[in-house]
């Protein structure tokens, strides 16, 4: 399993030095906001509640989201305005919980999911691979993994981007079924780079 790494800065064409070495990225911007407080993410059938658990990073920021038991309530980001011909891979941290070790997600064009990859990048788990619709299965009760879901450039159909994720299962809901969800991320990009906090702002690492 490879932990979470809080990253650092560095001046401008300095090599930028973490914990386990050398860290090698090119810019990227993290456009989902408030990317630790799901409360402030767009939520529709379900609860949560704030500062529940440890986070990746070792602070009690992790939040707890369990189901209402309304059929395809959903959590996830506000519309994120996007450059659709441009790749776009969405990122974030779950654990598993006592009533669920699974999640559903996937990419929404205002009909149906758009075609897209989900990975695990790391912690146990095992994801769907490509389709529409994805399933997130054997998720830990006590380590965390990071999942990432990516659609290809020219593929989604408009510029306002909606990641739609189901902690435990999309239909049928089950009443307080759940996770534990921390450190959402959008990036324009055909895979995830490390993690970028956020506020009330996009964000960009230099």
């Amino acid at each position: 399993v490879v932990p979470y790494v809080k990253t650092t800065t560095a001046a401008a064409n300095n090599l930028r030095i973490e914990s386990n070495g050398a860290l090698i990225e090119g810019q990227r911007t993290n456009l989902a906001l408030n990317s630790e407080v799901v409360s402030n993410w767009y939520v529709s059938s379900f609860t949560v509640s704030s500062d529940n658990v440890t986070a990746p990073d070792g602070n009690q920021t992790a939040d707890y989201v369990t189901s209402t038991g309304i059929n395809w309530g959903y959590i996830g980001p506000a519309a994120i305005t996007i450059d659709n011909t441009l790749a776009q891979t969405a990122s974030f941290y779950v654990k598993g919980s006592s009533t669920s070790t699974t999640l559903q997600m996937g990419f929404w064009d205002g009909g149906w999911f758009v075609t897209s990859t989900s990975s695990i990048l790391s912690g146990p788990g095992t994801a769907s691979g490509a389709g529409t619709l994805h399933s997130i299965t054997g998720l830990s009760t006590t380590l965390w993994t990071r999942i990432s879901l990516t659609v290809a450039a020219n593929v989604y159909p408009n510029t306002s981007g909606v990641l739609f994720i189901y902690p435990d299962i999309a239909s049928p809901a089950v009443s307080g079924n759940g996770n534990y969800y921390w450190g959402l991320q959008w990036e324009q990009a055909s895979f995830a780079s490390s993690y970028i906090p956020t506020t009330t702002a996009a964000v960009t690492r230099n």
